[in-house]
């Protein structure tokens, strides 16, 4: 890929429905910068699913959660002072999560 960052380096699932969010869809994760490897501290990480766009800031580790996401399909990317984030919708399919799931993710930007 040369110089672009790979968007979603790792989505699986960690927990099952069991934690007490059956009918919804949370995602923690990750934004790390690709030439450093460090966390990506005031980065915004935007979830996508159809027309639904929610954002959130990362903290002091680079790290986000999006709770109490609707079930479906699902696109990641980040942004942070002038680097963005490949578009997920073209590296590859965006990912379905389904209800009752905790999934992780790590965004890289370039």
């Amino acid at each position: 890929m040369g110089s672009t960052a790979l968007l979603l380096a790792a989505f699986a699932i960690v927990v099952s429905g069991e934690s007490g969010f059956q009918g919804d869809v949370m995602i923690r994760g990750t934004v790390l910068d690709a030439s450093s490897h460090k966390a990506a501290a005031g980065a915004v990480v935007y979830a996508m699913s159809g027309s639904d766009l929610q954002s959130r800031v990362t903290d002091q580790r680079g790290r986000f959660t999006f709770l109490a996401l609707l079930p479906g399909y699902y696109g990641l990317y980040a942004e942070k002072l002038g680097h963005t984030s490949e578009d997920l919708w073209k590296l590859q399919p965006s990912r379905h999560l389904d209800a009752g799931y905790e999934y992780d993710a790590t965004v890289w930007l370039p």
